[in-house]
């Protein structure tokens, strides 16, 4: 019997356009300390253990003057990246669900899923699947970005001159996120004191919109966090409640 096993995670990321060239195809940064906690909370069917979104986002080059192209290291928890497990991309600015048993699969600010592939669950599809082969099993996340996705971004076929195409939406990072802590997270949660106000009282947060805030508790050290409010909060009217921000 084997009282110690190592167990390797190996990230690869292959982008494949709509003739089925290949556009990309190598090695990708994984988290590690995230990546523990996550098998970890799945052995103790904890929340939070499963891969519900594929992000993008614009933030992972540097170009200068000379149009000279700078690739920053990932992200990982690895230092010259200081964030530990609170590590993310440098500019997310999209981001879709990939969980295919959940009935948002291929939704995402600005998405258009309508161009989608059918998709059937762990089998086929946008979605996530894994394939058991020998010793070594194989986890595979599919996205599909649709021409119009995200919206409001420029109609590159139309665009002239080309520099006109050349936007935000042009990405050169990937990351994968799991659906975030829940309300009472198993790693621990700090109280917040807000006054009077209640889970079921509208923040007055604007929908959709990135926000900083510093929190210092008992006197400590003061906290810097940024939350990004949801499209739509759980008021009778799209409000913003103080529930939707728990898990933020």
């Amino acid at each position: 019997m084997r009282e110690t096993i190592h167990y390797k995670v190996d990230g690869h990321l292959k982008i494949i356009d709509d003739l089925g060239q290949v556009l990309v195809d190598k090695h990708n940064a994984v988290h590690p300390q995230n990546m523990a906690r996550v098998i970890s909370r799945s052995l103790s069917n904890e929340n939070n253990f499963f891969i519900h979104a594929m992000a993008f986002g614009n933030g992972g080059t540097i170009v200068d003057a000379a149009f000279t192209i700078t690739y920053r290291t990932p992200n990982d928890g690895q230092l010259p990246d200081t964030a530990a497990w609170e590590s993310r991309l440098y500019n997310e600015t999209y981001r879709e669900i990939v969980d295919d048993s959940n009935i948002n699969i291929g939704e995402g600010e600005g998405s258009d899923s309508s161009g989608d592939p059918p998709s059937v669950e762990h089998v086929s599809g946008p979605g996530v699947r894994s394939t058991e082969i020998g010793l070594t099993s194989e986890v595979e996340i599919e996205v599909v970005l649709n021409p119009g996705e995200p919206s409001s971004q420029f109609l590159t076929d139309d665009q002239s001159p080309a520099e006109a195409t050349e936007s935000d939406f042009t990405f050169d990072e990937i990351g994968l996120y799991t659906t975030g802590l829940p309300n009472v997270a198993t790693s621990g949660f700090q109280d917040v004191n807000v006054g009077d106000k209640l889970d079921v009282d509208d923040t007055g947060l604007a929908p959709s919109t990135l926000f900083d805030f510093e929190i210092t508790v008992d006197g400590g050290s003061t906290q810097s966090i940024t939350i990004t409010t949801p499209v739509s909060g759980s008021g009778s009217g799209g409000e913003i409640l103080y529930s939707d921000i728990i898990p933020l």
